[in-house]
């Protein structure tokens, strides 16, 4: 639970427990960012107070609002009960956030990390899908990883060119061995994909029928050969389920979550999320060989 004040003239969010990749925790993220960038107070304030762990798919909220923050004349500061022994502070050092923001070179472990960091051009879209298959713990034929590098590329591809995002589009992921699963996010703060689709048949639609629209084979609201979002979507779940992982897309007012062979999954949000957020998590499997239709 986060809890909110105005004190001061700064807006206060207190986060007392853990944030995991669960749709409450992310919705009250996404409520806090809703808040903020709509309220008076040009400052805010996250406590870290009994928060001991933010999942790192997740985390990518609020490591890019401080980024956007700036674009409105806004600012974000973190702070942290005991900073120097500080579970999360000590995740953020682990996942580059930290060294993101403050450009510090400081010794971390992050061999287990897909770096909180803005994707700049194609070259870190290829880095970054190389990272991902890197850590993804699970066995592949040469041409099943082939294919899986695509779609993630895609994903990055879509968000760089279709988000219209001020800030760009940024990555964070990590390889959880207790859980042995790994799981990472694309997050863009531009336009929502509800809000595009709109734009594209020029009329208003239903958040869930806009989804579910950017789900058909080969849709793309671009006119540029190549890039197309809903051929990544597509196929990424098409992915996810032949493999027994999950998906998760926030966009709009809409959450599509896509587990295993159960059918989509879609969930209203209190209030809107800017841009896209697509978190994908891929569980360890040692006995079979991952595989594409």
């Amino acid at each position: 639970m986060i809890k909110t004040y105005i004190e001061e003239q700064s807006f206060y969010a207190e986060i007392d427990n853990r944030i995991d990749d669960n749709f409450q925790d992310i919705s009250d993220l996404i409520d806090l960012q809703f808040e903020f960038l709509k309220s008076r107070q040009s400052k805010l304030v996250i406590l870290f107070a009994d928060c001991t762990f933010i999942n790192a798919s997740v985390s990518v909220i609020i490591g890019t609002l401080p980024k956007y923050a700036y674009t409105v004349h806004k600012n974000v500061k973190y702070k942290f009960k005991n900073p120097s022994t500080h579970p999360v502070l000590k995740f953020m050092k682990m996942v580059g956030m930290y060294k993101y923001y403050t450009r510090k070179e400081i010794e971390y472990d992050g061999k287990d990390a897909v770096p909180f960091n803005c994707i700049r051009d194609e070259n870190m879209m290829d880095e970054y899908t190389e990272k991902i298959m890197e850590l993804a713990p699970i066995k592949m034929s040469k041409d099943a990883k082939d294919i899986l590098s695509s779609y993630i590329y895609e994903i990055y591809q879509n968000g760089f060119f279709h988000s219209e995002s001020e800030i760009g589009v940024f990555t964070s992921g990590y390889w959880v061995k207790e859980k042995k699963e790994f799981n990472f996010s694309i997050y863009d703060m531009g336009v929502g994909i509800p809000d595009k689709i709109r734009r594209h048949f020029n009329q208003e639609i239903d958040s869930e029928k806009c989804l579910q629209i950017a789900f058909v084979e080969g849709f793309t609201t671009s006119d540029k050969k190549g890039v197309s979002r809903g051929l990544g979507l597509t196929r990424l779940r098409q992915f996810i389920r032949l493999n027994n992982g999950k998906m998760s897309i926030y966009t709009g007012d809409i959450c599509c979550i896509i587990d295993r062979q159960e059918k989509e999954q879609y969930l209203r949000l209190k209030n809107p999320i800017r841009g896209t957020l697509i978190i994908i998590n891929i569980a360890a499997d040692e006995k079979h060989i991952y595989v594409v239709e």
